[in-house]
């Protein structure tokens, strides 16, 4: 059974991986438009109607620039995980399954679906890992009111 615990890990590793890396082409995508939009504007515009259009443009550039840089950042804590690793206390790169849901320890994705079951990927800075960190099968924490039964960690 642990044997194909690993193999959802690396699935599911991998699933993240192309999420972030779809995450990431998007916003540079959309920065590309953005700037494209700019330089248009700056052709054909003058005055307060100019400034406000620019404007504008450069705070959407910055939203999708931060959000570039956080897929990034995700991205990194991603590759330096092992996903093969058989881990068996709750740690970063873990897959950890309980009484209330499975979660895979990286970096803070949120809902995943594999193959019709639904993992919550989660970041070391998470509540809930602080209170399952360290903790192996069998063992239990209560978190907001409700109990987590370690089932299985891998």
């Amino acid at each position: 059974m642990g044997n194909s615990r690993i193999d959802i890990k690396i699935k599911l590793h991998a699933l993240c991986l192309e999420l972030l890396n779809e995450k990431i082409k998007e916003s540079r995508e959309v920065i590309e438009e953005i700037q494209q939009a700019a330089n248009q504007e700056t052709k054909s515009s003058a005055g307060d109607k100019y400034e406000t259009g620019r404007a504008m443009l450069q705070q959407e550039q910055d939203k999708y620039g931060r959000q570039l840089m956080e897929a990034l950042k995700q991205k990194g804590v991603f590759d330096q995980l092992k996903p093969e690793a058989e881990l068996n206390k709750v740690q970063p790169g873990c897959l950890v399954f309980t009484s209330g849901g499975s979660f895979y320890v990286a970096a803070s994705l949120g809902s995943v679906r594999l193959d019709s079951t639904e993992y919550v990927v989660i970041s070391s800075a998470a509540p809930l890992y602080k209170h399952l960190s360290g903790m192996q099968e069998g063992e239990e924490a209560t978190f907001n009111g409700r109990k987590f039964r370690i089932e299985a960690v891998v």
